[in-house]
């Protein structure tokens, strides 16, 4: 049943992700904004952006010579005026700042930082639209590489259903998740991702009676896909949406000792998933940031097979593990994260 709830979030998620389409005036305004902020390099790549969709912008081809002029790459500023003046020969000013570019070029190839030429403004979107604000570091096409650490709280009821309620536990039932991926922003709202994934459970020691003890241990690891839907909330934070659809496989073991004395190797394979809401803060001039986060974890393993198991020093043959009442045994990865996550933009 939480698999459906989930696939079915998932699926909703994923369309209205895809369909945050941003026009080719959404780009042009957050380049202008972003030049206003002074952050060149993210204003080039909204107005390429802004080009892409409209090549026959001369507002945004001046926008990008702008940026060049100011980065101090005249040659390619140079580039750009010609192309908006080519679009828009009525601009005398464009036009005279032109010649006199040329000129300074050509007389000593160096240019005092002294444009009078003024960069191209529109109007910036409102923080309650639909936007794409220059506060976001996502820039199309790009890709942000991620590292996370996850801790996770979990219960006995798995142990519980081998050897019954009764049985008494020690330590804590948490777990602690590694992981590591990158994302292909799709729009400056939305991204594309593949993680790596490694989550371990503590450890548990049982005793049955008086003379057995067991110790199990099991982690697991596998592959996510992760789309994420980013909302600007101001010039330093963003709220994140992010959901993970993956493929994991269980390794653990499992030692007796006592009156009877057994090991084994535990395997499994399922698919798991997440759904997850973060606050992001960006730092570093938009080149880095840290989100926190809390989610839930969907993941079960089971059924569980058996593998190289000794009991009292003989050999027993791979099996599926069952429990008193002929049930599937299983391991339980479910529960609520906290997630700490840097991305480097």
């Amino acid at each position: 049943m939480k698999y459906s709830f989930f696939l079915l979030f998932f699926c909703g998620f994923t369309n209205f992700g895809l369909a945050q389409t941003n026009t080719f005036q959404q780009y042009q305004n957050a380049a202008n904004q972003s030049y206003t902020a002074k952050n060149y390099n993210q204003a080039i790549k909204y107005y390429q952006a802004a080009i892409s969709l409209n090549p026959t912008s001369a507002q945004s081809f001046q926008g990008l010579g702008n940026c060049y002029y100011a980065l101090g790459q005249y040659n390619d500023a140079l580039t750009d005026y010609k192309k908006s003046l080519t679009l828009n020969p009525g601009n005398i000013q464009l036009s005279q700042f032109i010649d006199a570019l040329q000129s300074k070029l050509g007389a000593n190839n160096t240019v005092t930082s002294s444009s009078s030429t003024q960069p191209l403004t529109g109007n910036i979107l409102d923080k309650s639209s639909n936007k794409m604000d220059a506060s976001n570091p996502l820039i199309p096409g790009k890709i942000v590489w991620d590292a996370g650490l996850a801790y996770w709280f979990s219960s006995w009821d798995d142990y519980q259903q081998i050897w019954g309620p009764s049985v008494p536990t020690t330590g804590t039932p948490y777990g602690l998740e590694l992981d590591l991926g990158l994302d292909f922003n799709v729009s400056p709202q939305f991204s594309l991702g593949a993680q790596l994934q490694g989550l371990a459970r503590t450890g548990a020691e049982l005793q049955i009676g008086t003379s057995i003890n067991e110790q199990w241990n099991t982690f697991v690891i596998g592959g996510a896909l992760s789309p994420k839907f980013v909302l600007p909330m101001n010039e330093t934070t963003n709220l994140v949406s992010h959901l993970e659809l993956g493929y994991y496989t269980l390794l653990g073991s499992a030692k007796i000792s006592g009156s009877e004395t057994a090991s084994a190797n535990l395997g499994a394979s399922n698919i798991g998933g997440l759904i997850e809401e973060d606050i992001e803060f960006v730092f570093g001039k938009r080149s880095w940031a840290l989100d926190i986060g809390i989610g839930y974890r969907f993941l079960t393993m089971s059924p569980v097979t058996v593998s190289n198991e000794t009991l009292n020093g003989t050999p027993v043959a791979s099996h599926t593990y069952l429990d008193a009442y002929g049930n599937d045994v299983f391991f339980d990865f479910s529960g609520f994260r906290l997630n700490t996550t840097l991305r480097f933009f």
